[in-house]
């Protein structure tokens, strides 16, 4: 919580809040509103009354209408566009996005770091790695069962067989 918070929790806190609020009005009205011209002040009470945003948005409305229809997109604009989109499609994202979201922006840069050859290559190794762990287990349980096979005859050192140990092969 910050201290804005922690003081409104009370009641001597909430009128300590209210005293600033009132004094910080009453230093607007007295002080900074007499440093404006009147040009300024007519151009604020125009400009923010509810009707003069309302005639704002209309305008800015309808010239964006104007500058979709007027305006046309330049070769280099038209380029861009197209490379995007092959940027896009080259990652298998959907290309009718126009404002891709911070997720669809992280799993192009996932895909892109997953395609670059080093990481190709820290995949390969990883595989062969699990593919030499997998042989030595296979191994190890081979000389496991021996080994308990041996302890259950109660052979001790003799050899069971003249047969050569398994060779297992990559998976």
């Amino acid at each position: 919580m910050n201290l804005f918070q922690l003081t409104v929790r009370t009641h001597e806190g909430q009128r300590k809040i209210k005293k600033d609020m009132s004094l910080r009005n009453r230093r607007f009205k007295t002080m900074e509103m007499n440093l404006l011209s009147k040009e300024e002040l007519f151009d604020a009470r125009v400009n923010c009354s509810p009707s003069g945003i309302a005639t704002r948005r209309k305008a800015h409305k309808q010239e964006e209408k104007w500058k979709a229809v007027s305006w046309k997109p330049t070769q280099k604009e038209l380029r861009r566009e197209k490379t995007s989109e092959m940027i896009w499609k080259h990652f298998g994202m959907d290309t009718s996005m126009n404002n891709p979201t911070v997720r669809d922006l992280k799993a192009l840069f996932h895909e892109a770091i997953r395609r670059t050859p080093e990481e190709q290559m820290r995949e390969f190794q990883a595989e062969q790695e699990r593919a030499r762990m997998a042989v030595e287990r296979k191994r190890q349980d081979w000389w496991n069962r021996h080994d308990t096979l041996r302890k259950d005859l109660n052979i001790g050192d003799f050899v069971l067989t003249r047969r050569k140990e398994p060779e297992f092969a990559a998976s």
